[in-house]
């Protein structure tokens, strides 16, 4: 299943809005399906250990291994004992997060209580909440979490699969979630902005040449700066926020307010704004790396040669 989420992109009709459907589609989505129903007839434990095992089958069947030995080759994780060890670690996590991705995240349990709070006294500065995140932990649980309380839009690019993209866009609807497609997506985000909601986008990934070159990781490479943009642009605040799945197997849900950034004019602002974005991103990584999804992602495409 292929993803192209992560940025905000110049407005005009998505790239994949008039794809035929292919029986590849059909397919693949009938197999979500019947993995959807078999995870949520088990218990979480049990599907969760399901998770494990399949991430580590793939994991031993080489799955995306070389692209991911590539990324944190590049990101210079350590040395190789310290990389494998992050390796066989990052495919069992991702195989329990799929787990829980299939069911119901309103149903997932949460540690403590998200500190919604800080978000809600932002929303009184009347301009609006840009919340950016990353494929790191859980984040379609995010929308569960604040969805259910707070007025939020969420930046979606096209899927391969329009079956498998309908099918997300309506588990997001349930979370309360609006959901903001590529087309006339910066017009939406304006509106939402001014109207005082929250706009979440995720900003880790590589989309070419939408993007400018900042450090990610440590590496140079093109970086999503649409976001930094509408930021500078709307005087919204922003607020980073992740939900990572804990030992106990409960989610802890963490935000925090972004700072305000210098610089002597608004593309100046921006590279600062893209800086911190990165920068913020990249500790959660370094700190917890066998969370981040975009370790199977070709992230540094601008330095690193992929097999």
């Amino acid at each position: 299943m292929h993803r192209h989420e992560g940025g905000i992109l110049p407005t005009g009709p998505g790239r994949y809005t008039h794809m035929k459907l292919r029986a590849s589609h059909v397919i693949e989505y009938l197999a979500l399906r019947k993995l959807e129903l078999l995870v949520n007839l088990l218990p979480r434990p049990a599907a969760l250990l399901l998770g494990r095992l399949a991430g580590t089958l793939l994991y031993r069947a080489g799955v995306y291994r070389s692209v991911v030995r590539a990324n944190m080759v590049a990101a210079r994780l350590g040395d190789e004992a310290a990389m494998a060890r992050v390796t066989r670690s990052l495919y069992r996590t991702m195989g329990m997060y799929v787990a829980d991705f299939l069911r119901d995240q309103r149903k997932l349990p949460v540690c403590g209580t998200p500190d919604l709070a800080l978000v809600r006294g932002l929303l009184n500065g009347k301009k609006g909440v840009m919340a950016v995140l990353g494929h790191f932990g859980n984040w379609e649980m995010l929308a569960a979490v604040f969805g259910g309380a707070l007025p939020l839009s969420v930046v979606a690019m096209p899927m391969h699969n329009p079956l498998v993209e309908r099918w997300l866009e309506r588990k997001r609807q349930r979370c309360g979630v609006e959901i903001i497609k590529r087309r006339h997506a910066l017009q939406k985000i304006f509106g939402t902005l001014r109207g005082n909601g929250v706009v979440a986008a995720l900003v880790d990934q590589y989309i070419g040449s939408e993007s400018a070159p900042v450090p990610f990781l440590g590496v140079m490479t093109r970086t999503v700066q649409g976001v930094a943009g509408l930021i500078e642009r709307t005087g919204c605040a922003v607020v980073y926020t992740y939900a990572l799945l804990d030992e106990d197997r409960g989610y802890r849900v963490y935000v925090s307010e972004g700072a305000p950034v210098g610089g002597d004019g608004i593309e100046e602002r921006m590279k600062a704004r893209q800086r911190q974005h990165n920068d913020i991103l990249s500790g959660w990584i370094r700190q917890h790396p066998e969370h981040w999804f975009g370790w199977f992602h070709k992230r540094f495409k601008d330095v690193v040669t992929y097999r």
